[in-house]
């Protein structure tokens, strides 16, 4: 089961902020503010130190929950989504047992198309894996359409770039 490990009854202050072309689903008003102005992170990995080492790096700039494989992702993400409280990030392995992260992704990317969400509205998928072939890589990017594609072990340095790199947190 999913669940929110963040401090403070899951609202964490940070630097995290969405730019003004993210408006939220559908044109809506900013996409934080369900959240008292604060990114909402979904972290996905089946490995509990992984899950534990990512919210560790983002703990100071929003609000995690964590999901063990790709159904349980789905499953918070649909939620987070028709609660209209999104997600901002989702932080995706691949190799998971059950949904892997292939098809987690696929999954998430049917429902937004279902409810006309894309281009910036889309939720950014950062996929996270020690897998990095080019069979992954074309499938996570081409198939899957995420956002971007990070190689285990993750650096907070290379991780803080690309949420600077897709307005995700300011300098």
């Amino acid at each position: 089961m999913w669940t929110n490990i963040s401090a403070n009854g899951g609202l964490v202050p940070g630097t995290a902020k969405v730019p003004p072309s993210r408006s939220g689903q559908n044109g809506d008003q900013d996409p934080f503010a369900h959240g008292g102005g604060v990114m909402r992170i979904l972290i996905v990995d089946d490995e509990q130190n992984n899950r534990d080492l990512l919210q560790y790096m983002l703990k100071s700039i929003g609000s995690c929950d964590m999901a063990e494989d790709g159904s349980e992702a789905v499953e918070a993400f649909l939620l987070a989504l028709e609660g209209r409280d999104p997600y901002h990030l989702i932080l995706l392995d691949i190799m998971m047992p059950g949904m892997d992260g292939q098809n987690a992704l696929k999954s998430i990317r049917a429902h937004e198309r279902e409810r006309g969400v894309a281009g910036t509205d889309e939720v950014v998928v950062f996929m996270v894996t020690a897998l990095d072939t080019e069979q992954q890589v074309v499938e996570a990017f081409f198939k899957g359409c995420c956002t971007e594609y990070l190689t285990k072990p993750v650096k907070q340095k290379v991780l803080f770039d690309k949420l600077r790199e897709y307005h995700l947190m300011e300098d």
